[in-house]
């Protein structure tokens, strides 16, 4: 790869990472993008696309996911996790105005039972960039899903201190 930062540890991850980072390159300068069937990562198992992208987040390789969670992104059955992944991605590569619409998207897909966690990343990253009302009503919804579960109850607390955080400045 031409970029500064350290390749993924494992061999695959790297292959993936570098053939999806001249994928988006090629949108950017309008090179022609690669065939779909030479064997680029559109014709992986999207499970192990996302694996692979959870286990770089995991160790703190937002840089080297962020191409694998905007490709699953873009793909025709794009699921909850992952826009949660490329949300999760972009916020915490200090992009909270990029990543407050995908996590949107996420809590969007999630239909009719959506889940707390989208809901109070979106609240952070709404109070990152000064929009503290939509931050208030994010984390307000995401401490009401979580009361409904006791699986959420760390997200709730989380949630609740950070609204208490937010008022206390109001």
């Amino acid at each position: 790869m031409d970029h500064h930062y350290p390749e993924p540890p494992d061999a695959e991850s790297a292959s993936v990472v570098a053939t999806l980072t001249r994928e988006l390159r090629s949108i950017i300068t309008k090179d022609d993008p690669l065939e779909a069937n030479s064997g680029t990562p559109i014709d992986r198992d999207p499970a192990k696309l996302l694996a692979m992208g959870e286990a770089l987040c995991d160790s703190g390789d937002f840089r080297n996911a962020l191409p694998i969670a905007l490709h699953l992104l873009s793909r025709p059955n794009v699921e909850p996790r992952h826009a949660f992944l490329a949300a999760s991605c972009l916020q915490r590569l200090g992009r909270p105005e990029l990543a407050v619409g995908a996590f949107g998207f996420c809590t969007l897909l999630e239909s009719d039972a959506p889940t707390p966690g989208p809901l109070f990343r979106a609240g952070e990253c709404c109070a990152a960039i000064g929009r503290s009302q939509q931050a208030v009503e994010m984390l307000e919804t995401a401490i009401e899903i979580a009361r409904m579960d006791a699986q959420h109850a760390a997200i709730q607390s989380l949630a609740q201190a950070k609204l208490d955080a937010i008022r206390a400045v109001r």
